[in-house]
């Protein structure tokens, strides 16, 4: 029984390392704690299902979809909401830190509404992609489950290759490090945002397939 606890511990903690990876990367480099996250992950696999369900799309680019769906909703987050709040209004950065977590407070609950008044407020989920089972110290896990938790941890490895050794990650770490200091150095911080955002979006996005597929999702978050 502790067995099975532990080794299902383990391969849901690798969805939730996940899923938590982007909104760490995004307070880091923004300062912004987003409050339309599980929204975001919601969305992404209500459109993986209906897309897989409804068009009997190919299951894995309904996956690619599903994931890309996670970019636009980060992408639009930053275009309609954070950066005309930080270019039309100058606010102190206390003042600012409350706005936007309000700001997103109301685009989550927009992003609910249109969500459930589109495919309904009641819990989905993605049909696994390999069947079977497999044993894992003596526990019979699902091959699916197996295969996400790997796929995560690969995932999160390359986010940490890129920042650490590619230039366009190092320029958002230093983003994230002295902002000031990188404009002077001439770089458009706004451009910077705009990947992170993007990336955000994508991690948030897969996230949202993979939980879909273990756990299920509805327009109000994550189920159980």
């Amino acid at each position: 029984m502790l067995t099975q606890v532990i080794v299902s511990g383990l391969l849901i903690s690798a969805i939730y390392a996940l899923a938590t990876t982007g909104f760490t990367l995004l307070y880091g480099v923004s300062g912004i704690l987003n409050l339309a996250h599980g929204t975001t992950l919601a969305a992404s696999g209500i459109a993986t299902w209906y897309l897989m369900g409804t068009t009997q799309l190919n299951p894995f680019l309904a996956i690619a979809l599903g994931t890309l769906t996670g970019v636009a909703i980060g992408l639009l987050t930053f275009v309609l909401i954070i950066r005309p709040l930080r270019t039309l209004m100058k606010l102190s950065v206390a003042d600012e830190h409350v706005f936007m977590l309000v700001a997103t407070l109301l685009w989550t609950i927009i992003l609910q509404e249109v969500l459930s008044y589109t495919f309904g407020d009641v819990p989905v989920s993605i049909p696994q992609l390999v069947p079977g089972t497999i044993e894992v110290f003596g526990v019979r896990t699902p091959v699916s489950s197996v295969l996400v938790a790997g796929l995560s941890w690969c995932v999160i490895a390359a986010l940490w290759f890129y920042v650490s050794k590619t230039r366009s990650g190092q320029t958002i770490l230093a983003a994230s490090i002295n902002p000031k200091g990188l404009i002077l150095c001439g770089v458009n911080l706004n451009a910077v945002h705009i990947v992170v955002w993007a990336i955000y979006g994508g991690l948030a996005g897969l996230a949202g397939v993979l939980v879909a597929m273990i756990l299920g999702v509805s327009p109000s978050g994550v189920s159980n």
